[in-house]
């Protein structure tokens, strides 16, 4: 299998691509790395020009099945624009598989929505796989090959935020990173939600973003007829800690401390079941927690664009992806 590297967004480290690379052909994939992926500019590999132009070869290029994004990081947001206008012309390329996740988000939705490929939110070889579970990259490879691997979130149930719902929920699975997918608001490449199971994951956000980013997705009209929220990793996210003078004068004049808290700090969990849960109760949307998949530690590939169902046990099952092998 075909596989064409490129880097849409933040530039490689070529110690860690050598590496994820060396694996990939391990495993027989046959590699078409190009030389954009090495390149730097600014905060990104290479200007926009040229990470959408590789982008743009890898998909037009007649013997490629899948597109793998080396990394994410950030810049794949401004490069989607100039993919639209660079291909208006052109026909649309042959279905192929992208393969990546985190920045990666806005490319899933516009490569699915306007040239038709699937999508997989799944690991990158510029990113540390040693951290990766020996079963979750083995499922991925597994996936980009067409093949039907045994997947944890089949057996191992979610748990549900708001209570099970009446009966099982199914429909077409969406979504990835949040603080990517609230950048789609208002902007050509939205989503319709009417339907879908949105998945949403995030690394490195204090609880008051991601508050931000619900609420802008919710006035965007994002959550509108959803059929279930799936929560996965929300990795290194915490609330910050307020404080504020010690209204105490007579503490403060014995040695008490000069500072107290200002408000409570929450958990993370506390702050997703606050957050979500509103969002849910108000739409009677159901959500559910606990997905094994996002930016660590759990990073097991998911179809996106892919049928699923939901069991009210909380398992989510992959009904159907026309990527597989029938």
């Amino acid at each position: 299998m075909k596989v064409s590297i490129v880097t849409a967004s933040s530039p490689v480290g070529h110690v860690e691509l050598a590496a994820g690379l060396s694996r990939l052909r391990a495993e027989s994939f046959d590699l078409r790395v190009n030389p954009q992926t090495l390149e730097r500019s600014f905060l990104f590999a290479g200007a926009d020009e040229s990470r959408a132009q590789a982008l743009l070869d890898a998909a037009y290029d007649p013997e490629t099945d899948v597109v793998w994004c080396a990394r994410g990081g950030y810049g794949a947001g401004r490069v989607v624009g100039l993919l639209d206008r660079m291909s208006r012309d052109l026909a649309t390329p042959r279905e192929k598989l992208l393969v990546g996740y985190s920045d990666v988000t806005v490319l899933h939705e516009f490569v699915r929505n306007r040239w038709g490929w699937k999508t997989l939110h799944g690991v990158m070889p510029a990113s540390d796989w040693t951290k990766v579970e020996p079963d979750a990259l083995r499922a991925t490879f597994d996936l980009a090959r067409r093949m039907r691997p045994t997947l944890k979130y089949e057996s191992t149930p979610l748990w549900w935020i708001e209570g099970p719902p009446p009966r099982d929920v199914s429909g077409e699975l969406i979504g990835g990173n949040l603080s990517l997918v609230h950048t789609l608001a208002g902007t050509p490449y939205e989503y319709d939600p009417a339907g879908k199971i949105l998945f949403l994951e995030d690394v490195g956000e204090k609880i008051y973003a991601i508050d931000r980013y619900v609420v802008h997705m919710e006035q965007a009209g994002m959550f509108d007829g959803l059929s279930a929220i799936l929560l996965g990793d929300f990795t290194d996210c915490r609330d910050e800690e307020n404080t504020m003078l010690n209204p105490d004068a007579a503490a403060r004049s014995i040695g008490g401390p000069e500072r107290v808290p200002l408000r409570p700090t929450f958990s993370l969990e506390a702050g997703l079941t606050e957050i979500f849960g509103r969002i849910a109760r108000e739409r009677g949307i159901p959500l559910a927690r606990g997905l094994p998949v996002g930016h660590g530690p759990n990073y097991w590939p998911l179809p996106l664009g892919a049928h699923y169902t939901l069991t009210r046990s909380g398992q989510l099952k992959l009904d159907a992806w026309n990527w597989l092998k029938s």
